[in-house]
């Protein structure tokens, strides 16, 4: 069985703080701020963020691989960057 949560092993620093804040906010910011952004870019940032929040989502595509550490196989979502 494949472990999805890195958490235990020590040389994986997550970086999903990012994903929480846009999920938390992103509609109160396209419903309060996107309207004041040029025409042109609201369709460029509403993709960004999509991209962003899709980071790392195994849907998408991943790799297995085995921790030189602790021994346990993961499965880690490809990253967006």
């Amino acid at each position: 069985m494949y472990n999805s949560d890195m958490n235990n092993c020590r040389k994986y620093e997550s970086n999903k703080i990012i994903n929480v804040i846009l999920k938390n906010h992103f509609e109160e910011f396209k419903i309060s701020k996107l309207p004041r952004v040029r025409k042109e870019m609201r369709e460029h940032i509403t993709n960004t963020v999509q991209k962003a929040l899709n980071c790392g989502n195994i849907q998408y595509g991943y790799i297995k691989h085995k921790c030189l550490e602790c021994h346990e196989e993961y499965i880690h979502g490809f990253s967006c960057k």
